[in-house]
């Protein structure tokens, strides 16, 4: 107003205009630009003369419509997130390590992972950042054969949260949509899937299934009941360590969101045992007996398996993958023995020995210095 004020001055007027004091403000029509002012001063003569000033115009400007909202952060409330501890065979070019899934939904943020021999002195272990595709088994999952597209009904798995999708058979040999179940034994089985359809909500159905893949075909369940755990092997784990001298002791891991100490509230506490089950040797395959028309001895043959780079399409012996070759030959209660070849031979005299007589379970497993026997293959035999 102090710039305003010095564009006033002075007026005279007439005496009909004695109404006009100080203080008043006045307003001149013939002025185009709507000022006004101010009296300050008053003199009395034949006419009146008026010293003004101008008053300045605040008139506030239109509000802005066009200004968009700042946004409102609202704090996120640190939510439990569950956790799944994984003991799996060699899946792929992963496995070299025990994994641990992570799932909440809603999902607000990295979890973290601490460990501790008992259940204390936790340091951090890993951190996860995004969610595992995790799920129940809605219906009983019938047993089949191992190894080749399953033409039955699939599986239906009720999510907890996520998608699924389906992928091509070039996608899926080179090793897609690989899943874990946890079977009736206690142990994972291993399958892939070719098509994923969405029948209802959280509901999928899978179809064209290969089962027991990576060496779990000895635990398919007959059947694997409803709500069986299902884990998508997708990457989204996070692998915790796994040194020989933490296998087989029991350990401790608290899970929960990064951005909280382990102590928090929202963490939870899984007691686990790293078995190694990723050193474990695979079955034999082609298990095959034959009695030898002539001499009576039984020859007993199979075909060694590898857990490490054995689907290659080349016609090289697949590597050993163990510090040597062994294995565990029992036929019914008459052998238990070790050799070190992929054959055995049970003389006639043995049989004759042992007494053998009638239908008789001859299994064989693959020995490992490092896991100890792996499952066996098995086939009954006539004596």
């Amino acid at each position: 107003e102090s710039r305003a004020s010095r564009e006033g001055g002075v007026v005279r007027v007439g005496r009909k205009h004695l109404a006009i004091e100080i203080g008043d403000v006045l307003s001149f029509p013939d002025r185009a630009n709507g000022a006004r002012y101010r009296v300050d001063a008053l003199e009395e003569d034949v006419t009146r003369s008026l010293t003004l000033s101008r008053i300045a115009d605040f008139s506030p400007s239109p509000l802005r419509t066009d200004i968009p909202a700042a946004p409102v952060e609202r704090p996120v409330p640190a939510l439990p997130i569950e956790g799944l501890f994984l003991d799996l065979p060699l899946v792929g070019d992963d496995g070299a390590s025990p994994i641990v899934a992570a799932y909440a939904y809603p999902w607000t943020g990295a979890a973290a992972v601490y460990a501790a021999d008992g259940d204390d002195e936790y340091r951090l272990e890993t951190t996860i950042p995004r969610p595992s595709v995790v799920g129940l088994l809605a219906d009983d999952l019938p047993s089949s054969r191992p190894h080749i597209w399953s033409c039955g009904s699939g599986a239906i798995v009720r999510l907890h949260g996520g998608s699924l999708s389906s992928r091509s058979v070039a996608a899926v040999l080179n090793g897609a949509n690989r899943a874990a179940v946890m079977s009736p034994s206690g142990e994972w089985e291993v399958l892939q899937f070719l098509e994923a359809e969405f029948v209802g909500p959280e509901l999928w159905r899978l179809t064209g299934l290969l089962r027991g893949q990576a060496g779990t075909e000895p635990f398919i369940g007959d059947p694997t009941p409803a709500g069986s755990t299902f884990v998508l092997l997708d990457g989204s784990q996070a692998e915790i360590a796994a040194s020989p001298a933490l296998r087989d002791a029991p350990r401790s891991l608290r899970l929960g969101p990064a951005r909280k100490p382990y102590g928090h509230d929202s963490y939870s506490t899984m007691q686990i045992v790293d078995r190694g089950v990723r050193l474990r040797p695979y079955a034999p395959a082609h298990l095959r007996v034959e009695r030898d028309l002539g001499s009576g001895d039984v020859h007993i043959s199979w075909i060694r398996r590898t857990r490490i780079d054995g689907d290659g399409w080349s016609d090289i012996e697949p590597p050993l993958s163990e510090a040597r070759e062994a294995y565990r030959v029992r036929i019914g209660s008459f052998v238990d023995l070790e050799t070190f070849a992929p054959r055995h031979v049970w003389s006639v005299s043995s049989q004759v020995a042992a007494g053998a007589a009638g239908p008789v379970e001859i299994s064989v497993s693959q020995l490992s210095d490092q896991f100890g026997e792996g499952p066996s293959a098995k086939v009954t035999h006539h004596v």
